[in-house]
């Protein structure tokens, strides 16, 4: 008996057909040579999805560093809470309320760049940073406080990612603000405004 051929979806020749397979909605056949490479292409196609997933997925820590870093920028290069001059590379993120609080861990009415040595060493800096948001943004840490403890926070990746691109965006922003040299602190001033309103949901 004659074997019946069919036409490969993949080489389109004329061949005894090895593996049907169903890829993007469509019904394929393939012959044997040719469904060997297809299994093969579509595993590297799924580890290829599987990874970039993974790079898209924002951690915590991966939003802490960013956040962290546009905290040190943003600011004016000065140490927070003992008012020395201070560099983005050498300067901390301090919070206010403590970072353990996910209300405000990423909000920048709550933290601010201090030296590492205030922040770390220096217990009452946090009543330095108090100052700040009253000078800030006029509010009273009594109303910080109070309002730090109406809710508890929980953010999904999906607010995750979305946080990410706002501080990413932001921190661009920044460096163009800062390398225009025109107007610097009363743009930046303004550019910390919208990203505290993008970032409402934490508070």
């Amino acid at each position: 008996m004659k074997t019946k051929l069919k036409k490969c979806s993949r080489c389109l020749k004329d061949k005894v057909i090895f593996k049907n397979k169903t890829i993007d909605g469509q019904k394929k056949q393939f012959c044997q040579t040719c469904a060997g490479i297809v299994e093969r292409d579509l595993k590297k196609e799924k580890r290829k999805v599987k990874r970039e997933k993974k790079r898209e997925t924002v951690t915590e820590k991966k939003l802490d560093t960013v956040f962290s870093k546009l905290v040190r920028t943003i600011y004016p290069p000065v140490c927070h809470s003992s008012r020395v001059p201070i560099t983005i590379e050498g300067s901390h993120c301090a919070h206010l309320i403590s970072r353990k609080n996910r209300c405000t861990r990423w909000d920048l009415r709550n933290c601010y760049s201090t030296t590492p040595q205030e922040n770390m060493f220096n217990q009452l800096h946090v009543i330095q940073l108090a100052k700040r948001l009253q000078e800030y943004y006029g509010i009273d840490i009594d109303t910080w406080e109070d309002a730090s403890k109406q809710s508890v926070c929980k953010l999904t990746s999906t607010d995750r990612k979305e946080m990410f691109d706002i501080f990413t965006k932001a921190l661009e922003d920044t460096w163009i603000i800062r390398n225009s040299g025109v107007n610097v602190e009363k743009r930046l001033d303004k550019l910390r405004l919208e990203v505290i309103q993008l970032t409402k949901k934490i508070m």
